[in-house]
């Protein structure tokens, strides 16, 4: 599911950043809101693509 699982991240970053409703952990989720808060999202979107297309693949 790696690639349209980041397709649907991006198209609805916005919610989900309000939301959180993806499946992985409360850690990681809290480390995306933190990272994405202090950084740009320019900056964050490569994190975001490896992180989730990372915990995806389990």
């Amino acid at each position: 599911m790696g690639r349209p699982f980041l397709e649907t991240i991006f198209s609805n970053r916005v919610k989900f950043y309000g939301r959180s409703r993806l499946h992985c952990d409360v850690a990681a989720v809290d480390f995306c809101r933190h990272g994405y808060n202090r950084k740009s999202g320019n900056t964050m979107r490569k994190t975001w693509r490896i992180l989730f297309y990372s915990l995806n693949q389990d």
